[in-house]
């Protein structure tokens, strides 16, 4: 049975996590999971113009604008693609457009396997 492909837009300024995460993505079975990554949310917003994604994870620190500011970007013209938010914070912190404007959040900090479903949980939705 072939598996269903999710593209996935991977937004973080940290090499470390990038691939940390991109690795967790790529190990789910599930689907065949596409990868395309960004370290700055400049491109982040060029990239999700030109492409369609099912789901975009975006770190709310990155090194050229704050999180907050891409997912505005991104809402002015796609308010459709699921956007998870990748935060080091606890939820409390988030502002209520970041709570509102977003599919949800996930602590960088949970372990593999509950990253992993809380994925999948994401994509089937």
């Amino acid at each position: 049975m072939d598996k269903k492909v999710k593209k996935v837009l991977l937004v973080d300024d940290h090499e470390l996590n990038r691939d940390k995460i991109k690795y967790i993505l790529e190990e789910i079975d599930l689907f065949d999971i596409k990868v395309i990554t960004s370290d700055n949310g400049t491109d982040a917003i060029k990239i999700s113009k030109s492409m369609k994604f099912d789901i975009i994870f975006l770190d709310l620190n990155l090194g050229d604008m704050t999180g907050e500011k891409v997912l505005k970007s991104i809402r002015s013209f796609d308010k459709q693609t699921k956007v998870i938010l990748l935060t080091a914070t606890n939820e409390e912190d988030l502002t209520e457009y970041l709570k509102a404007a977003s599919s949800g959040h996930i602590h960088k900090s949970i372990k593999r396997k509950q990253f992993q479903e809380s994925i999948i949980k994401f994509l089937n939705t």
